[in-house]
């Protein structure tokens, strides 16, 4: 898990960039929506989904990214679902590179 923290340390200013460009407009806060990103790219690494696609995953992340202490708008899968698979993209991107 350290190594792929340190490797999300990486990547998370390019994410973090595509984000502004695509949502800064919104007055939103990248620190709103990193949570979903980093569970995403995290989730694409583990070795339980390991040669799974997003859409066979899709169903299980959201079940685990629910959190009722924590629920609320901007919480709600709807909402952070494309981060999420953004973040889940570019990890796999990544592993297939390195392979």
């Amino acid at each position: 898990m350290e190594d792929l923290l340190r490797k999300w340390g990486d990547q998370e200013p390019k994410l973090r960039r595509d984000w502004h460009r695509k949502f800064g407009y919104t007055g939103l806060e990248w620190g709103s929506i990193r949570d979903a990103y980093q569970f995403g790219w995290i989730a694409a690494q583990l070795p339980e989904f390991e040669g799974y696609s997003w859409n066979q995953v899709e169903k299980d992340l959201s079940e685990h990214w629910y959190n009722p202490q924590l629920a609320t708008e901007e919480s709600a899968w709807d909402y952070v679902k494309e981060a999420v698979e953004t973040g889940w993209t570019r990890a796999r991107e990544g592993l297939k590179r390195a392979a």
